[in-house]
């Protein structure tokens, strides 16, 4: 009677290790994907953002500045103005 009282509770002990066991693996299967998702978002925005900030230097370089020299020694930004305009 005790040693069936003993299987019967190994083999609960047995299946409910193998669910947890098969519910880890599935969590982990999902933090990999979503893992792979963030890296793969990352890669397009530092893309994005590297693109970005081209397109801002080639602007900027169009730029015309007008600076005067104010009387504490600073710069002082008179206007801006896109070259040719």
């Amino acid at each position: 009677m005790q040693l069936e009282r003993s299987d019967r509770s190994g083999k609960t002990e047995t299946s409910r290790l193998n669910a947890e066991n098969s519910s880890l693996r599935q969590r982990l299967d999902r933090a990999d994907a979503d893992l792979l998702h963030s890296r793969r978002e990352n890669l397009r925005l530092c893309d994005q953002i590297s693109n970005l900030e081209k397109e801002v230097e080639k602007d900027f370089r169009l730029l015309k500045w007008s600076f005067l020299d104010s009387k504490n020694g600073h710069f002082k930004l008179l206007k801006w103005s896109f070259l040719g305009s």
